[in-house]
């Protein structure tokens, strides 16, 4: 295949790369849920659980990012990674909360298999 020129340097083709993808809300969404689901397994190992400084600063810091990237994506994003008429539409909501509670379930199962079987997978 041969190499095609587009006529950019290197460095502006990492910020046109990064505009076409939406380099910003990806970091944005990618942070915030990390940031907001890591505190539900480190809550055990703190001394003060819940209330620790670390979990609510990590909750915080995840939903305050979240809300920035629903913000992003409705006023500063020039190439939209999640369209903002997409993040009302309560259809699409309704199928999120489903998949998520069909996700919780098959792991719960999973992990109940794995507790009844002495080698933890199935075989003869």
């Amino acid at each position: 295949m041969p190499k095609r020129n587009s006529g950019r340097t290197t460095l502006q083709s990492l910020v046109h790369h990064a505009r076409k993808f939406d380099a910003v809300g990806l970091l944005l969404l990618s942070t915030g849920v990390a940031l907001f689901l890591q505190p539900f397994n480190l809550y055990a190992y703190q001394g003060q659980g819940c209330s620790s400084l670390l979990v609510v600063s990590m909750l915080t810091i995840g939903i305050v990012s979240m809300i920035l990237f629903v913000i992003w994506e409705k006023f500063f994003a020039p190439v939209s990674f999640f369209p903002y008429r997409l993040l009302l539409d309560r259809a699409l909501e309704v199928r999120r909360l489903l998949t998520l509670h069909m996700s919780i379930c098959k792991l719960q199962c999973l992990e109940q298999l794995l507790q009844v079987l002495p080698t933890g997978c199935p075989g003869p």
